[in-house]
C-alpha cells in the first residue's frame, strides 16, 4: 500500500494559520510532519494560529507557531534561528504567505505595486534564503511555492498581483537548477478559486460565488485541502524525481477557454 508518510520530517508553512496555508498545515501534520506556522504579528493572527494548533493536536499532530512578517528578511532569519534551536534542521518549506488587492492598473499607485511585490515575491525570497542553510546541512529538502492561476489569464486583483505570482515561475526554475544537485527540490503550485476567507471577502455574495462555479469544469470551488494534498505529495519521498515543475490545481478552469 502506497501512502504519503512525512513522519520524522519538519515543515515550515508561511501564511500557515489561515486559508490555503492552514489547509496545508493540517494535512502535513496529518501525514506525520512536525509543522511550524508563520503568520503576521497581529493579535488576531496569534489567536487563529492557537485554534489551529489545538485542532491539529486533537488529531494527533504536532505544530507550533511564530509571528513574523515574510517581507522582512531579518524576521525570517529569526524564524530560521528558532527552527535550528528546536529541530536542528528543516525538511520542508511551503511558502503560502501572500496577499492581493483589487486595483485597476490606471489607478494603481507605485506604493501598492511595491507592497504586493514585497509580500508575494520578496517574501518568498526571504523565506527560502532564511531556511536554505538548514536544508543544505541535511543535503535534502523540499521547497514548494504557492503561486496563482492568475498568471495565465491575469486577474487575482490586478496587474500587481499577477506580476508578483508570475515571477515565482522563474524563481522556481532557477532554484531547481541550482539546488537540485544539492538534494533540494523546488516546485510551484497554482491554485484558483479556493474557498477561503480571502475569496469570501472578495465575493461576499453567495450568488456571485455560484456564478464562479460555472467557470469550473469539475463543478465546484476548490477547498484548501485540494491544494494541501498535492503539497503533501511534493513534500514526500514519493516526489524525489519531480523538480522545477508548475502544477495548476483549479478544477480545469484555467485552460477551459
Amino acid at each position: 500500500m502506497i501512502s504519503i508518510n512525512l513522519k520524522g520530517k519538519s515543515a515550515l508553512v508561511t501564511g500557515g494559520s489561515r486559508g490555503i496555508g492552514a489547509g496545508i498545515s493540517k494535512v502535513l501534520a496529518k501525514a506525520g510532519a512536525s509543522v511550524v506556522l508563520v503568520h503576521t504579528k497581529k493579535e488576531e493572527s496569534f489567536e487563529t494560529a492557537r485554534r489551529l494548533i489545538k485542532e491539529i493536536a486533537k488529531e494527533g499532530g504536532n505544530a507550533w507557531d511564530v509571528g513574523a512578517n515574510v517581507e522582512e528578511s531579518q524576521e525570517m532569519q529569526k524564524v530560521a534561528e528558532e527552527i535550528e534551536k528546536k529541530w536542528r534542521g528543516l525538511d520542508i518549506l511551503v511558502n503560502s504567505a501572500g496577499t492581493t488587492s483589487v486595483v485597476p492598473f490606471p489607478s494603481l499607485p507605485l506604493e501598492e505595486w511595491e507592497r504586493i511585490i514585497k509580500i508575494n515575491l520578496t517574501g518568498a525570497y526571504n523565506s527560502v534564503k532564511a531556511v536554505l542553510p538548514l536544508m543544505l546541512k541535511k543535503k535534502k529538502g523540499k521547497i514548494i511555492l504557492i503561486g496563482s492561476a492568475a498568471i495565465v489569464k491575469g486577474g487575482g486583483g490586478g496587474a500587481h498581483y499577477a506580476a508578483s505570482k508570475s515571477a515565482l515561475e522563474g524563481f522556481t526554475r532557477a532554484l531547481s537548477r541550482e539546488l537540485a544537485p544539492r538534494g533540494i527540490n523546488t516546485n510551484l503550485v497554482h491554485p484558483s478559486l479556493i474557498e477561503t476567507d480571502l475569496l469570501h471577502s472578495r465575493y461576499p455574495n453567495s450568488k456571485e460565488r455560484e456564478k464562479l462555479v460555472k467557470e469550473v469544469p469539475v463543478g465546484r470551488l476548490g477547498k484548501p485541502e485540494d491544494i494541501a494534498y498535492l503539497v503533501a505529495f511534493l513534500s514526500s519521498d514519493l516526489a524525489d524525481y519531480i523538480c522545477g515543475q508548475s502544477f495548476f490545481v483549479d478544477g480545469g478552469r484555467t485552460f477551459a477557454g
